[in-house]
């Protein structure tokens, strides 16, 4: 298997271009205005802008969802953290920055309450690995309980039982904010309701740079 496994052996000149690129996450409870914010960020700097599902297997959540099986989405979003990993790691390999719309801290975060006793907590070994890609910094945009469940509830689209639904029942900041602890995760937090869009992007830019 060798190289050609999932987060993979880096060299040392992909080692050095990765020094010089930066990774930004952002993270924050459904309706926090997460895609808003990250878009303009990364086209006010000409980065590039990913999403926390891989493409090539998008097609599959749908049937996954069907199931109503917390254990089986968490496996699916597990299995897409990995994928997006390897995908970060070549990216950031050619010195290239990005940023990423939601990591592993939503997968876990939001599967806590969904399996509760039956969490993995095994699973935060994982989010150790030497070269599981690991943010620069997160931006965790914080809305309050009230303004996001409202927003929700104006979306024409059908809830997500493992998303949308779960953070209108439970706000699960903390348990982001506990997650971020364990990890020594560097961690802005900024107000996304209070702030304008230009108030918000100024005060990440100011770490950014």
């Amino acid at each position: 298997m060798g190289g050609n496994t999932i987060l993979n052996k880096l060299t040392n000149k992909n080692k050095t271009n990765m020094k010089n690129a930066k990774f930004i996450v952002f993270e924050g409870l459904d309706a926090s205005g997460k895609s808003t914010i990250s878009k303009r960020f990364a086209k006010q700097h000409n980065l590039q802008l990913l999403g926390a599902i891989p493409p090539e297997i998008k097609a599959w959540l749908p049937k996954l969802s069907a199931t109503k099986l917390p254990e089986a989405t968490f496996s699916y979003f597990t299995l897409c953290n990995l994928l997006m990993a390897q995908k970060i790691n070549d990216i950031l390999a050619k010195g290239e920055s990005l940023v990423l719309d939601r990591y592993f801290y939503t997968s876990y975060t939001y599967h806590t309450r969904l399996l509760k006793a039956q969490m993995p907590e095994a699973i935060k070994k994982v989010y150790n690995f030497p070269n599981l890609p690991k943010p620069d910094f997160v931006v965790f945009l914080d809305v309050p309980q009230s303004v996001r469940t409202n927003r929700i509830k104006e979306r024409s689209e059908d809830l997500q039982w493992y998303g949308d639904a779960v953070s209108m029942q439970f706000d699960l900041t903390q348990t982001y904010f506990d997650l971020f602890e364990e990890l020594k995760v560097n961690v802005i937090r900024i107000d996304n309701h209070k702030n304008s869009i230009q108030e918000t992007l100024a005060i990440i830019n100011q770490h950014y740079s």
